[in-house]
């Protein structure tokens, strides 16, 4: 759906966009509620931009991801293993916690869901739980340029398994594009429990100070508004 080893290089400047900083991160890692005794998966990690601050929480992290260019831009620390895999088909070690930031949007249809689901489940001990940030628009175009990214859908109606093109912005200026694919919420909550997850739940987003100090609270108050982003927790 996306060459990643492409696309490395522009991908990786979406790291330092204000919201995947300064919300998506903050938001993630306050929804995994780490300790230093937990191991964590990390589900399409990349770069390792949300590996890396997870690992300063957790015991030991394992990071996936299905591109080699991307793994090659990560920064080694002790308590991380970085592992090029394909999520669909790698078998998940015993772990507290996952977390799969964007990736579900990249499944193609319910069966392969449940089918992914089905191995997280399996990996996760007693009480673990899977978070994830999920590409969520609410219209055709659903532009949100200002605040990080504009979401088309390719083929209307925005329904489940809808084509998405998602394009990635850093103060209006254009990153990269990518495909995606449009879940409904009810859609993954079905596949979730199908699979024996008992808790699920939406959250909203958080932003950090250093944000609210960088962008000014309305700024973050007008993001928070239309979010085009959904934040998944599932427990086991």
């Amino acid at each position: 759906m996306n060459d990643f080893d492409k696309l490395v290089l522009d991908y990786e400047k979406a790291s330092s966009k204000p919201d995947k900083q300064h919300s998506m991160l903050p938001t993630l890692l306050s929804l995994l509620e780490l300790n230093e005794t937990h191991v964590v998966v990390d589900v399409g990690c990349g770069n390792g931009f949300f590996t890396l601050p997870i690992a300063q929480k957790a015991r030991h992290v394992i990071g996936i991801d299905n591109s080699l260019e991307q793994l090659s831009r990560t920064t080694p620390a002790p308590n991380i293993e970085y592992i090029c895999a394909d999520m669909l088909t790698y078998d998940y070690p015993s772990c507290d916690r996952i977390s799969c930031p964007f990736v579900l949007n990249y499944i193609q249809s319910p069966d392969d869901l449940i089918s992914l689901f089905t191995r997280f489940h399996m990996a996760l001990r007693e009480e673990g739980r899977l978070v994830s940030i999920i590409d969520m628009p609410t219209s055709l175009v659903h532009d949100y340029r200002k605040f990080g990214a504009i979401k088309k859908v390719k083929t209307s109606p925005l329904k489940e398994g809808t084509l998405l093109e998602i394009e990635l912005y850093n103060e209006n200026s254009l990153i990269v594009k990518l495909n995606s694919i449009y879940h409904e919420k009810e859609v993954l909550e079905d596949c979730l429990k199908n699979v024996g997850f008992k808790k699920i739940s939406w959250a909203e987003p958080v932003v950090s100070q250093e944000g609210i100090d960088l962008k000014g609270k309305d700024y973050w108050e007008r993001y928070k508004e239309n979010c085009d982003v959904a934040y998944l927790v599932a427990k086991k």
